[in-house]
């Protein structure tokens, strides 16, 4: 509610402030709220090396959302040296716990062969498995890749139809 305004003013600072001591408590809410505070440093000062170690505990009790957020730590060097080959590790493991921006992730790191193997294959069936669920963001990529025929068949059929269905999510 304080991070809302709602209640009260808006209060950041208070509002991170509880949610470290709900972290504590091991909320794993919470936890993973107070880790991406930590990574944007709302309400607090940026600690990306403290969020991973929040994150990596959450992963290892097979979190799906603490899951993604740590591969995209290890994909963009936050607290941790850039990795890809271990994002998309751990996107591939945040999808088989049903996360499907991971698994749209991990897609178009198969697509483009970054931290994995370019396999085109694999890739388009992982991002088409997202967009099938309602990603609207592996709709787009999967709708961008078929029509500009990078790495896969250009399609301007089936590009508008995934279009189309996120624009109208």
């Amino acid at each position: 509610l304080l991070q809302e305004g709602k209640g009260g003013k808006l209060d950041l600072a208070e509002a991170t402030s509880w949610l470290e001591k709900a972290s504590f408590q091991g909320h794993a809410a919470a936890q993973l709220a107070f880790a991406i505070c930590l990574l944007e440093g709302t309400g607090t000062e940026v600690d990306a090396a403290r969020a991973v170690s929040l994150l990596t505990d959450l992963s290892e009790q097979q979190h799906a959302d603490a899951t993604y957020w740590l591969g995209d730590c290890f994909n963009n060097g936050l607290g941790v040296p850039r990795d890809a080959h271990e994002a998309t590790r751990l996107w591939l493991k945040a999808a088989t716990l049903g996360h499907e921006l991971s698994r749209a992730r991990a897609g178009k790191q198969f697509i483009e062969g970054v931290g994995a193997p370019q396999d085109t294959k694999t890739g388009v069936q992982l991002l088409r498995q997202a967009a099938r669920s309602g990603n609207t963001k592996a709709q787009l990529w999967l709708a961008n890749y078929l029509y500009a025929g990078v790495h896969i068949d250009k399609d301007f059929k089936e590009a508008a139809e995934w279009a189309k269905k996120a624009a109208d999510a």
